[in-house]
């Protein structure tokens, strides 16, 4: 029955009000800790450096191009302090917010994105 117009009827009347009411979320979440490659440590733990500015930009660029749908939430979270960043989803089921966040982290690991390599 997945994957069938019957399918999505089913999902959003059985499924999400009665948790909704529960106050269940119906958001699977997923996040994961990414180190910052592409300069000094120094300059990457900078809020202000243009070095981690321009990581963070395509990091952002990443998440925006990659969520797949308009149904999922994918974000970088920089909390602006030390070389590290949180890539967090949230999506429909919770394998697929996985490979949400993993998709943009091997696609920051694998020098994707604009200004990449300059």
């Amino acid at each position: 029955m997945p994957w069938t117009p019957l399918w999505t009827v089913v999902l959003i009347i059985g499924y999400v009000p009665p948790l909704c009411l529960l106050g269940v979320n119906h958001w699977f979440q997923a996040s994961e800790t990414l180190t910052l490659s592409g300069g000094t440590e120094a300059e990457l733990a900078d809020r202000n450096n243009p070095i981690r500015q321009k990581v963070i930009a395509r990091l952002k660029w990443l998440c925006a191009t990659y969520r797949h749908s308009p149904d999922n939430m994918l974000w970088a979270e920089d909390p602006g302090e030390g070389p590290v960043v949180r890539i967090r989803a949230k999506a429909w089921g919770p394998i697929y917010a996985r490979d949400l966040v993993e998709n943009v982290i091997d696609k920051y690991k694998s020098g994707e994105g604009p200004d990449a390599n300059e």
